[in-house]
């Protein structure tokens, strides 16, 4: 697996970028760590100040790792993650 650290050392730019360009990633042949869930730059994007209320950017973001295949994703509302990764997949599957 390759986690590439969202949120550790990096600037809100570096941490964007790195999440436009995360499909790179694929190309190393590992399984891609996906651990967005309630981060700061959730809340930069957002202006959403307060952790407890980001689930739905944590989801938004976390999605843009499914075309890797097979993606671990680290969220903190499972219920929530889980119906928005099938609703993504009946898209591509219909």
């Amino acid at each position: 697996m390759v986690d590439p650290g969202f949120g550790f050392a990096k600037t809100q730019e570096q941490n964007v970028v790195l999440l436009r360009r995360v499909l790179l990633l694929a190309n190393l042949g590992c399984r891609v760590v996906f651990a967005l869930s309630r981060k700061r730059m959730i809340g930069a994007l957002t202006g959403v100040a307060d952790p407890a209320q980001r689930d739905s950017g944590t989801m938004a973001a976390s999605l843009m790792a499914l075309p890797l295949g097979n993606p671990l994703l680290r969220v903190h509302n499972v219920a929530s993650m889980a119906q928005g990764v099938q609703v993504w997949q009946g898209v591509q599957d219909g």
